[in-house]
C-alpha cells in the first residue's frame, strides 16, 4: 500500500524477479550445479588429496565432512573471500594463529582452491558463486536503466548483495528499498538499513510507523524472555497464528 502511494496510487508495467530469476534471464542457468553436485565434488576433492591434507585426514572419510567444508566455502563466496585470499592470510598470520587452527585453515584453504579449480575447468558456477555475476549483467541492462526498481526481504547482506544493491542503486532510474527497521528495540538488527545507507548517504528515507497486530506484539515483546515459560505467566490464546 505505502509502495502504492509513492507512485501515485498505482502501477502495471512490472516483473517480480528475485536474483535468481534476473540471472537467469541474461544467462543459461545450465551452467550452474546444484548444493547436491557441489558436495559432491567437494568430496571427490577430499577423496582425491585425502594423503596430502594437513589436519582433516581423520575425518576424511566421514559422511558429513564434505557438506560441511561445502557450506563453510559456500559462506567464504558470499563474503567475497577466495581460496587466495585465505592463502595469504595465512602467510601473514602465521606466527599468530595456533598450529592445529593453522592447520585446518591450511586444509580448507587447499580444498577451496580445488574446488575454485573445479568449476574453472568446467566452466560452472555454484549456487554462490553466480550472484557475481549479477553487477555486470546490471550495469549494461537498458531495461534496468529505464525502469524503477524496488527491493524488499532481505534480512541481512553479504557483501555479495552489497554490490549488487550498489550496481542497482547506479543503474536504475530510481532505487527504493523496502527495510523493516526499530531503533528503539533489538528485534531486528538494522544491519541492511545502515549498509543501503552506506552506499548512498544523500538517500531520502521515509519512515512507515505501522501498527502491529496485536499477536505480533506479543511474540516480538516476549520472543527472548526465558519467564515465559514460568507458571503465572499471562498467556495470549489466539485463533491467528
Amino acid at each position: 500500500l505505502e509502495i502504492a502511494k509513492l507512485f501515485g496510487g498505482g502501477f502495471w508495467d512490472i516483473d517480480v524477479l528475485t536474483f535468481k530469476r534476473y540471472i537467469a534471464s541474461k544467462v543459461d542457468l545450465g551452467m550452474v550445479i546444484s548444493k547436491e553436485s557441489s558436495v559432491m565434488a567437494v568430496r571427490k576433492i577430499i577423496a582425491e588429496n585425502e594423503k596430502g591434507l594437513n589436519c582433516l585426514t581423520a575425518s576424511a572419510s566421514k559422511p558429513n565432512l564434505a557438506l560441511t567444508l561445502y557450506e563453510l566455502i559456500s559462506q567464504l563466496e558470499s563474503a567475497k573471500v577466495t581460496a587466495s585470499d585465505l592463502k595469504e592470510l595465512i602467510s601473514k598470520e602465521n606466527d599468530s594463529v595456533s598450529g592445529a587452527l593453522l592447520l585446518k585453515i591450511k586444509d580448507v584453504a587447499f580444498i577451496y582452491e580445488k574446488y575454485e579449480e573445479y568449476l574453472k575447468e568446467s566452466n560452472l558456477y555454484d549456487g554462490n558463486d553466480y550472484l557475481s555475476l549479477m553487477p555486470g549483467l546490471l550495469s549494461s541492462d537498458n531495461d534496468i536503466k529505464n525502469s524503477v526498481v524496488i527491493i524488499a526481504g532481505f534480512p541481512a547482506v553479504t557483501k555479495q548483495r552489497y554490490e549488487i544493491f550498489n550496481a542497482l542503486n547506479n543503474t536504475a532510474l530510481e532505487f527504493h528499498a523496502s527495510v523493516v527497521y526499530d531503533k528503539t528495540s533489538d528485534f531486528y538488527t538494522g544491519e541492511t538499513y545502515y549498509r543501503l545507507l552506506d552506499i548512498d548517504k544523500t538517500a531520502k528515507v521515509i519512515p512507515y510507523s505501522g501498527s502491529l497486530p496485536m499477536e505480533v506484539e506479543y511474540v516480538k515483546n516476549n520472543l527472548y524472555k526465558p519467564s515465559v515459560f514460568k507458571n503465572g505467566y499471562q498467556k495470549l490464546l489466539s485463533d491467528k497464528v
